[in-house]
Parts: C-alpha cells; structure tokens; sequence
C-alpha cells in the first residue's frame, strides 16, 4: 500500500474514532500505524505515530504494548516533543494498568527528576503518595487531612491535654 494511502486511512479512522469509542476500528488504527512504521521507518510521522499508537493501547489496557510504543519513542527520537507525558504515561501505565508499584514509583521519580517543571509534577508526586493504597484508604487519608486543616488542630495536639481541662 502507498505512504498517501496509509495516511487517508489514518486520518479517517482518526476522526472516526475522535467521535466514537470504536475498539475494532481502534485495533485497525494500531495496525496502520505498525505498517506505515515498518514501510517508512525513516519518515518524520514515525515518531508521532509512535506516540499516538502508545496513547491507543494505554486507552485500550495494553500496557505491554503501550510501554513498548513509548520504550520506542524513548530509544528512537530522544529530542521528541512528546517526552514529559511518555516518561508520566510509562509511569502510570505501570500503576494503573500493569499495578507494579514498585516500577510506576520509579518512573515516576524518573519522570520527576528529568522534568522537574513540567505541568504533570504535582500529578506524579501525588501518584507516589498513594501508590499502594486502597481507594479507601486514600479517602481516610483526605478525610483526616481535611478535619485538621478545618479545625487547625493537629492529630498531636488533639491528643495532648489541655491546660483548662479539670
């Protein structure tokens, strides 16, 4: 198949699924995107393709393949545009979608030590806050947070007699 064709059917399939959650229309994006990756290797829309494939799969909850996707986007186009969110989207994918806590909170580290500015910071932080935690737990812990931060009293001092006490 042509590069020109590859790309309308790209493109169309793109838009069809910007529209509506398809998964065999998803699958066949995924596919065009491995063709025209292996046809035309040397092409400047392999690296965005890259980037778009990983995104599918991680949508999708193929975390294997999304993290190969980014590994590739990683190894092959180290100056892309798209790096801050592919070293986070690793890291979530590991948490999320694989649930290796071990490996999400080093690459979450990873992602905040290389893009220490970057928009997703404060996300990652908190990511690694609650790695390993039951929803239930992380509920506890937000409320027990907002009952000090309301009434200004910490969990110590609440403990602590109070001098006017009989």
């Amino acid at each position: 198949m042509s590069q020109d064709k590859i790309n309308t059917q790209i493109i169309r399939l793109e838009n069809e699924i910007s529209t509506e959650y398809h998964l065999e229309k998803m699958d066949t994006l995924l596919l065009l995107y491995q063709q025209y990756m292996v046809e035309f290797p040397q092409d400047s829309l392999v690296a965005e393709y890259l980037y778009r494939s990983g995104k599918i799969n991680m949508m999708l909850r193929k975390g294997s393949e999304a993290l190969s996707d980014f590994t590739n986007l990683i190894d092959k186009f180290p100056q892309n545009e798209h790096l801050p969110e592919v070293y986070y989207y690793k890291a979530f994918i590991y948490e999320s979608i694989m649930y290796d806590i071990i490996s999400a909170k080093t690459a979450y580290y990873d992602f905040i030590n290389r893009y220490p500015n970057h928009k997703l910071v404060q996300d990652a932080k908190l990511s690694i806050q609650y790695l390993g935690k039951s929803p239930e737990e992380i509920v506890a812990s937000f409320e027990q947070r907002n009952s000090t931060e309301n009434t200004g009293i910490s969990e110590e001092e609440e403990k602590e007699p109070s001098l006017h006490e009989e």
